[in-house]
């Protein structure tokens, strides 16, 4: 969420879901936000961001935006461990903000 192409509000949360096997990241505007910034709930298999103070991204600035979730088996501990064993996925979409 937002769906591609989605109006959203400076503030608005950005997020999917995954299978309860598996952990991910976010990239928004080519920027991984940390784990520490994102809300992660395991028993729902979400990972969302919402911008705000204190956090890499404040507001979403008005116009086109790009996200990038990036995915893996929970049973490998990071993204790059991930990638080097070939199992690192990811799905890019846009939204808009207005």
């Amino acid at each position: 969420q937002p769906n591609e192409s989605d109006q959203l509000l400076p503030q608005g949360e950005v997020g999917a879901q995954l299978r309860p096997d598996l952990v991910g990241q976010l990239i928004i505007d080519g920027k991984p936000i940390p784990q520490d910034q994102t809300d992660f709930n395991a028993a729902l298999g979400t990972i969302s961001f919402d911008p705000g103070t204190g956090k890499d991204i404040q507001e979403f600035a008005k116009g086109g935006h790009n996200a990038v979730l990036q995915w893996w088996p929970r049973n490998v501990p990071t993204a790059e461990e991930a990638r080097a064993k070939r199992q690192l996925r990811s799905y890019t979409w846009s939204f808009n903000v207005g």
